[in-house]
């Protein structure tokens, strides 16, 4: 078990190695960097017996040692950005890349291309913008170490052809550097955004997967029970026509035998993908009505001056899902005792946009970060009203949006496809 312990350990420590941020990835090569400049320093003494000329060296390195340790206790401000300060240290790096070879011969230094080292980082972890800055810096140093070279050093005319050849080919390796390397992140960077989306799609298909099972097995299952119950509350009525708790039941179970209906007409036209146009108007009187039934408590004003003249996309769901909103802001409203429900109808562009807004308390951030993946805890039902509604508006290309009014309270914003003209085609 130890054994077992240890491995997982080490497993671990080689994970957190290849997930480093890429400032402690810059961190760490500037310590291996130091480290190898040591042994060189230590390697130079031994084998030239030269420390008069390390001395330099040393000081220098045990200076950007001290600025590693500094690097790695402080943190930058909580408000500037990580790129920002990947940014600023790559700055830094250039300038001691360029101190380090000033002392060390400039540009005739056979490790002057090691300018070229931030451009690398900054291609792979900066954006186009400070890619560009850090490659004209780069070249900058270069150049300056070309241009104030002892010029006893260019005397010879294969010499300063040399250098200068070196020059041009250093400004080359940048650019393709720049170019390539910059190309390929940026094609990661995009590719990772890709696969998030599509991770986040597919958990949600999942999530409304398991619902829909659910829902069928549910509905399944109560369609005899209340078939049973009808026949025994047929029966009672017979035997018992003037008894007010029997004659009670007859709204609970004829709502019951219309919703189990419904489920099963939706799923079959959701099977058919069956999709029509309906003008705004009749989509707006359908919102009334179910919603004068459903919450008769609720005051469902409409604040629109006048409809949109148009259609829009919907099918079986759409109204659901609409009623679904509606009863959170009745909730909420039942909540803080209100009793009034904003609707406003609008039209933008190719996108029809249907606001309710409510008076209860709002969302809190972190329901509004966790909504579109997953159903909220309720105390009323099971919470997944805005999952099953978010689905649906994005099924029909449509898009949902949750949001806190200033005033108090939260509006929910859904956007469906829109066509000026009215018209009953089907699709």
């Amino acid at each position: 078990m130890m054994e077992l312990k240890k491995l997982d350990i080490v497993k671990k420590y080689e994970f957190q190695l290849d997930t480093l941020q890429p400032m402690q990835k810059l961190v760490a090569f500037r310590l291996s960097c130091s480290l190898l400049l040591i042994v060189y320093g230590f390697a130079s003494i031994w084998w030239n017996n030269l420390p008069e000329a390390i001395n330099v060296h040393f000081v220098f390195i045990c200076s950007a040692l001290v600025i590693q340790s500094i690097a790695l206790l402080v943190s930058p401000p909580k408000k500037m950005h990580p790129q920002t300060v990947l940014f600023v240290n790559l700055l830094i790096d250039l300038a001691f890349i360029t101190a380090l070879l000033v002392i060390n011969g400039g540009a005739t230094n056979a490790f002057v291309s090691a300018l070229i080292i931030p451009v690398v980082f900054a291609g792979v972890f900066l954006g186009i913008r400070r890619l560009a800055v850090i490659a004209m810096v780069a070249v900058a140093c270069y150049s300056a170490l070309l241009w104030f070279m002892d010029p006893h050093k260019m005397h010879h005319h294969d010499m300063q052809e040399h250098f200068l050849g070196m020059w041009i080919n250093f400004i080359f390796t940048t650019t393709v550097v720049c170019i390539i390397v910059g190309t390929m992140a940026t094609m990661i960077q995009r590719r990772e955004r890709n696969l998030a989306v599509f991770r986040e799609q597919q958990l949600t298909q999942e999530n409304l997967l398991a619902l829909g099972t659910a829902s069928a097995q549910v509905a399944h299952q109560l369609a005899t029970p209340v078939s049973t119950i009808q026949m025994l509350y047929e029966e009672l009525s017979e035997e018992y026509p003037n008894d007010s708790i029997v004659t009670e039941l007859a709204e609970p179970i004829a709502k019951c035998k219309k919703h189990i209906e419904g489920f099963r007409v939706q799923a079959q036209n959701l099977q058919t993908n069956k999709r029509g146009w309906v003008s705004v108007n009749e989509l707006v009187n359908g919102i009334k009505q179910a919603s004068q039934l459903s919450f008769p408590d609720q005051e469902l004003r409409l604040v629109s001056k006048s409809l949109p003249i148009g259609r829009v996309l919907t099918d079986v769901s759409l109204l659901p899902a609409i009623l679904n909103l509606i009863q959170n802001a009745a909730n909420a409203n039942q909540a803080y005792s209100k009793q009034l429900i904003e609707l406003s109808i609008a039209s933008k562009d190719d996108k029809l946009v249907i606001s309710i807004r409510d008076f209860g308390r709002g969302f809190t951030e972190a329901q509004l970060q966790s909504l579109r993946l997953k159903s909220q805890p309720s105390t009323q039902g099971l919470g997944i009203a805005v999952l099953l509604s978010n689905a649906t508006i994005e099924r029909l290309g449509g898009s949902l949006t949750l949001s806190n009014s200033k005033d108090g309270g939260a509006i929910a914003v859904l956007s469906i496809r829109y066509q000026e003209h009215d018209a009953t085609t089907n699709c």
